[in-house]
């Protein structure tokens, strides 16, 4: 057992310039000092829960011989550029000789003594990871289990945690966003014995103090804009700021845990590309231009306070360096879009002008274009990829819909002066991204690492595990 504080130990042998907050170190001591079985952290946005799931590891690994740590994260490129980031950065300020061989994603002290990421690289392959991952043994019983962003993670990966926990010194430290309000990351806040952690935004010293104590946390400013763009009611703002489980709400279109693993996933671009614009004009609203391609957003252009003849200098600008064929280019029609629409094919550029409004092609399920849309939006996100950083198609979590009695019950979308309402803005984004569904066949409508060589060094950290720090 590490005696005393581990925070003070992961502090001083890892450098932590600004030393750990009130909430990392109750995470540290679950899991290093009273070496709680499971350990599960709900945590708003930026509250530095990689950082010290990072050290962790780390500090677990040195102090314990023949150990094991094993890390995972819904995608590779999270184990790899996130979390392992973290745990290099770590290794790299540390005032001991940790020793060891360090690779991208495995800390190799021999062969029954290492630390290592793994996850999905592409679709479909969580089954692969898991058998590899049940394949683990430790000689000491010594396992420590690593989630980060466990939402996301899939559920035949929890499985094989599952595996990996059967000896009485294995232990647990799963934390994330809690975006998904059924799977395992959610069903371990229901369990018994487990170490329950939550963080929430008026946690973190910097929103407490309200200023920047603590460089990389949440901003002070942060919770503002979020109720300013999505409103407090919102899922996202629950889950991102509060810390909480979003509400089932029966009414919401899209599900965020939807739209968390499309900002996850990589799909190479199949089919011809669609692009989609929403028109604005001098307001408060953007015009937004969307290339999708297949499963795959392209690219994503935003713009206020243009005039229309602006727009069509965009529109056109994007039709010749992307190629796209006239065709296949949906422009909202109704309002100042027309005028985007009408000066394109006066200069012969025979667009599509979408009235949302209109008649679907399946009348009798959907109340118009619009609802018709959005529901191949639904399916469509399921096996999407959205770009990672831009948090405007978070909207999509956003959508409402009811169903009319007439004509056996269609499907009709919030309209877009009343989602305005609710949340204080317009869904710019998703309804430039619902323009390039237009034409295509409804959707299904439902009933109601690399090899090294053995000069592995062992860390310096002898009488480590009796240390006070």
């Amino acid at each position: 057992m590490i005696h005393l504080n581990p925070s003070r130990a992961i502090e001083v042998l890892f450098n932590c310039e600004y030393g750990l907050w009130s909430k990392q170190r109750e995470i540290a001591r679950a899991v290093l000092f009273h070496k709680k079985r499971k350990t599960a952290v709900r945590s708003c946005h930026d509250s530095g829960k990689t950082f010290i799931d990072a050290r962790i590891a780390l500090l677990y690994l040195i102090a314990n011989e023949d150990s094991l740590v094993i890390t995972t994260a819904p995608s590779w490129m999270q184990v790899k550029e996130i979390l392992w980031r973290e745990i290099s950065s770590a290794y790299n300020r540390a005032k001991i000789n940790i020793g060891g061989i360090l690779t991208t994603t495995k800390l190799d002290f021999g062969d029954n003594w290492f630390a290592i990421g793994l996850s999905t690289r592409k679709e479909g392959d969580a089954t692969d990871v898991a058998e590899r991952m049940l394949g683990f043994h430790s000689k000491t019983g010594k396992i420590l289990v690593v989630v980060d962003e466990g939402s996301g993670v899939k559920e035949p990966i929890w499985n094989a945690i599952d595996g990996l926990l059967t000896s009485d010194k294995a232990q647990l430290l799963a934390s994330g966003n809690p975006y998904r309000i059924t799977g395992s990351f959610a069903k371990l806040f229901k369990e018994k014995g487990v170490k329950k952690i939550h963080i929430q935004d008026t946690d973190i010293p910097n929103i407490i103090e309200n200023k920047i104590i603590i460089p990389g946390l949440m901003s002070p400013k942060y919770p503002i804009e979020m109720v300013e763009k999505y409103g407090k009611d919102s899922p996202l703002y629950l889950v991102k700021v509060k810390g909480d489980f979003p509400r089932s709400e029966s009414d919401m279109l899209i599900s965020l845990d939807h739209v968390e693993a499309a900002f996850l996933r990589e799909q190479e671009p199949i089919g011809k590309k669609k692009l989609g614009v929403d028109v604005a004009r001098y307001g408060d609203d953007y015009t937004v231009l969307i290339i999708r391609q297949g499963n795959k957003i392209l690219k994503k252009e935003k713009y206020q306070k243009e005039n229309t003849m602006q727009t069509v200098a965009r529109v056109l600008r994007i039709i010749e360096d992307e190629n796209i064929e006239a065709e296949d280019v949906d422009i909202d029609d109704t309002g100042l879009g027309g005028g985007v629409v009408d000066r394109l094919q006066e200069k012969e550029y025979n667009v599509n002008g979408v009235i949302v409004g209109a008649t679907a092609e399946d009348e009798e399920h959907y109340a118009n274009i619009r609802a018709e849309n959005y529901w191949a939006i639904r399916e469509w996100i399921k096996t999407a990829d959205l770009p990672s950083k831009d948090d405007d198609f978070y909207e999509l979590a956003n959508i409402k819909y009811i169903w009319k009695s007439e004509k056996k019950g269609q499907l009709q979308i919030e309209p877009k002066k009343e989602m305005k309402k609710r949340i204080g803005h317009s869904p710019d984004t998703a309804d430039a991204l619902m323009l390039t569904f237009t034409g295509s066949s409804p959707s299904p409508f439902p009933a109601q690492t690399s090899d090294v060589s053995d000069e592995r060094g062992k860390p310096d950290s002898a009488g480590l595990m009796n240390k006070e720090f």
